[in-house]
């Protein structure tokens, strides 16, 4: 009988290494996963950053750009650029 506990219990001693060694494994597995993750999201935020940094460019382009078309939309031309030109038909005639 007390062969049976004693085999009984390490079986259940044995069980409980392999658990804890299967926790440990993934656990290592894990933090592996968690260091990439962080790489990862370093390199995003880099390039959020530059994206970030482009668009902020761009805006400030288009506003410059709108500036520069409304300027454009403000200049009084010469009356010469409105009026309107007529041409004459010539017929030439040789003999």
């Amino acid at each position: 009988m007390q062969n049976a506990k004693l085999k009984k219990s390490q079986e259940y001693v044995h069980a409980l290494e392999e658990k804890l060694q299967n926790a440990l494994n993934e656990n290592a597995k894990l933090k592996v996963k968690q260091k990439e993750d962080e790489k990862m999201w370093k390199g995003l935020e880099s390039k959020f950053s530059s994206t970030k940094t482009l668009c902020d460019q761009l805006t400030e382009t288009l506003q410059q750009l709108a500036g520069l078309v409304q300027d454009g939309m403000n200049i009084q031309f010469p009356s010469i650029f409105y009026l309107s030109f007529s041409f004459h038909r010539f017929s030439f005639s040789f003999n």
